[in-house]
């Protein structure tokens, strides 16, 4: 068993996005990279695009990061919200996540 200093927290999260001047998948992508882009380098957060890629004003991102306690893992996961609410090329429609401990999790060893 590990001891509480060597306990990892994770944090995922799902962000769907409108982009309401797209007028193409070029614009979409624009978009969406500059944010992921953005995200990537201010908060070590790993970024992927998921959902319908088809669909020029909708997105989907994935964000992910681990930390060694929950506290700064939630409120990095709230930043990073705040990050993609306050850019104005986007609305954020839904936005869930959740934070656990690898060590309370059942799984694989």
């Amino acid at each position: 068993m590990w001891t509480d200093d060597h306990r990892i927290f994770y944090g995922v999260g799902r962000m769907d996005l409108h982009i309401p001047h797209s007028r193409s998948l070029k614009d979409k992508r624009s978009v969406i990279g500059s944010i992921k882009g953005r995200l990537a380098d201010r908060a070590r957060v790993a970024v992927i695009e998921t959902g319908p890629q088809e669909l020029w004003q909708r997105g989907t991102l994935g964000l992910c990061l681990v930390g060694r306690e929950e506290g700064p893992v939630r409120q990095a996961l709230d930043q990073l919200r705040q990050t993609v609410e306050m850019d104005g090329r986007v609305v954020v429609l839904a936005y869930e996540t959740r934070v656990g401990c690898l060590e309370d999790e059942e799984g694989e060893e």
